[in-house]
Parts: C-alpha cells; structure tokens; sequence
C-alpha cells in the first residue's frame, strides 16, 4: 500500500513538472514577437550577408529599368537592372548592410551612382562576387550613407532555401 501511495505521489509530481515545463515553454512563445525579416544569403556557401531590414530604395540614375516587387520577406523592394561596361545586365537590390568585403581600390570612375566611389564586393567565406559597396566621395557626408548594391543571382532567401529542405520522416 505505501509503495502504490509513493509510485503515485512520484507520478503526479512528474505530470505536475511535466505540466509547468510546457507552461513556461508555452508562455515563451507567445510572448516571442515573430521575426518577420529574411536573411539575405550566399548563394555560393549560404553565409549571411545581410537581413531584409537593411533593403533600402537607392535608385540609380543608370538604371536600365526599375520596379518594385515582394523580395526576402518584405514588400515593396526596389529592384534595378544596371547596365555594365561589359555589357552585363545585373538585377540588383540596395542595403545599408552587409557581410561582404570589399576588394581592391575605390575607384572614382563613372558609376551607376553619382557622387560615390565603389568597389567590388565579395563573400568573406566562399569569395563569390556579390555586388559592390559604395561610399560618398564627399567626407563631409557621414559613414552611414555607405550602401551595398547585391546581385540578386549571387543571392538567395533562407526562407527560400529553408523551404527547398525535405526532412526524413
């Protein structure tokens, strides 16, 4: 009879922590805000390189054609197609952020975006060529009005990529 009352007593106070465990997990979670920004990835290795909270709208007077569409999770975003010495169309996005090291010198030729200096940009972990940082040739203006042009084929979604992912059952 004591060891039925102790085997009991033992389970109820499993299911009452059991119980208080899902209750601090539940409670957690609603109060988490959900995180509606997209990570901005590498499409060569899959580094981050920016959030969506860093898209910004810096339209180019080079650009070849513009528009708006739903990208990263976020509306609204400017897209730009640039035109290349080459030749090259690239679609690009803007940000005021970004994982990408910038390689070589700042060059002051003719640019897509008047008043800055630029140079390329590529992924700190694989060394794909991702875009190109721009900062103002002015120095009176501040640090802040550097930007990142990203090339949207070098790029990719991790909601995007998360959702290409099959589990095993």
């Amino acid at each position: 009879m004591i060891a039925i009352l102790f085997i009991l007593i033992n389970l109820s106070l499993n299911i009452t922590a059991s119980l208080n465990a899902v209750a601090v997990i539940s409670s957690n979670y609603s109060n988490e805000t959900v995180d509606d920004y997209d990570k901005i990835l590498c499409r060569g290795c899959g580094i981050d390189l920016a959030s969506s909270q860093n898209i910004i709208s810096k339209l180019s007077p080079s650009s070849q054609q513009s528009f708006l569409d739903t990208l990263f999770n976020t509306e609204n975003v400017l897209i730009q197609i640039l035109l290349s010495e080459f030749f090259f169309n690239f679609p690009v996005i803007t940000t005021t952020h970004s994982s990408c090291v910038g390689v070589g010198e700042w060059e002051d030729s003719e640019n897509w975006f008047p008043d800055y200096q630029w140079k390329p940009c590529v992924c700190s972990e694989c060394g794909t060529y991702v875009g190109w940082v721009f900062k103002p040739i002015d120095l009176d203006i501040s640090d802040t009005d550097t930007f990142f042009v990203l090339i949207l084929t070098n790029i990719i979604s991790e909601t995007f990529l998360d959702s290409t992912i099959i589990y095993p059952k």
